[in-house]
């Protein structure tokens, strides 16, 4: 099997196979998405150019099956609707181990319903550690993730709020919820622009970071990114298809030259672990990923000890 991807640390990465996975790079490049949209006085820029669009709201994107999505997707490129409000937030109460006739999670304390819109949800309250959690399963932030990959091979652009002023999908009214149950002295919806508690929540969910479980100094890892914005949100390979797609190598030169040869198709270089990296990361109990091969600068010796207290 050819695969997709080769890495090397220091580091590079290359990718082969890309019809196998289903992607279609051409059909991508064809859309004409390579910038954000920006602003320059009265006028929205793309690459440089004025940006004119025709655009629309959808408010079922982000938990809808992909089969309707494709549809939206495609009919908005259809008609040339060049961009889709949509909506980044989905939050609901505190999380329970019961779950309805649909068989759906049970939430309690939700301001928006049952919470769950089909059984999908962004953000619940955990009460044993008194915060809200991200959920980044396939019942989660992976419908948004899906969103964003059609709309980038339509050619459509995704406006996208990340709370709501409302109660529908939970919103500031939720995040004002999550804090009561915290023991946050709160007292109404304007609590969430000046409360610490909340806007620190807040935050923390726009940063969306990588694997929200690990320390930023994790997440910070070349190779951790890669793996989850790059390899898992855009080429869809998981855990079981990772050694199936991806090679990884100590050395550019040998990752170039299977480039050249026609043995993959896109290759990553990243940057080497520091040896500070390794020690601030293990120190919290954390274990580097398995491809962290190759660190910067090298040890003098060959074997490096950690003095052990009692």
């Amino acid at each position: 099997m050819k695969k997709w991807i080769a890495l090397a640390t220091g580091l590079s990465l290359v990718l082969s196979g890309f019809a196998a996975a289903g992607f279609q790079p051409n059909k991508v490049q064809a859309a004409d998405r390579t910038g954000f949209v920006q602003t320059d006085g009265t006028q929205f820029l793309l690459d440089g150019s004025t940006f004119y669009y025709a655009g629309t709201n959808n408010y079922y994107l982000n938990f809808k099956p992909q089969y309707e999505v494709d549809q939206v997707m495609e009919d908005a490129a259809a008609m040339g609707l060049k961009v889709i409000r949509t909506w980044g937030n989905l939050d609901a109460g505190v999380k329970t181990d019961k779950v309805n006739k649909d068989g759906y999670t049970v939430f309690t304390d939700s301001v928006d319903g049952s919470g769950e819109k089909e059984g999908v949800y962004y953000q619940y309250f955990d009460a044993d550690l008194g915060r809200p959690v991200v959920n980044e399963g396939k019942d989660g932030l992976q419908k948004l993730d899906y969103a964003i990959y059609k709309a980038e091979q339509e050619g459509v652009r995704l406006l996208i709020t990340f709370t709501n002023n409302w109660e529908a999908f939970g919103g500031m009214s939720q995040y004002v919820k999550w804090a009561k149950l915290a023991g946050e002295n709160v007292t109404g919806h304007d609590d969430f622009y000046t409360n610490e508690t909340i806007k620190g929540w807040y935050k923390d969910y726009i940063k969306n970071d990588v694997y929200p479980d690990m320390s930023k100094e994790y997440c910070n890892l070349d190779i951790v990114a890669l793996n989850k914005l790059i390899i898992e949100d855009v080429f869809h390979i998981d855990e079981e298809k990772y050694e199936d797609y991806v090679h990884s190598t100590r050395s550019y030169e040998s990752c170039y030259k299977d480039i050249q040869d026609g043995k993959y198709d896109i290759m990553f270089i990243m940057n080497p672990v520091r040896v500070e990296q390794i020690r601030n990361i293990t120190a919290m109990g954390e274990r580097l990923p398995e491809v962290t091969i190759s660190v910067f600068p090298k040890p003098s010796v060959g074997v490096i000890i950690n003095l052990k207290e009692d």
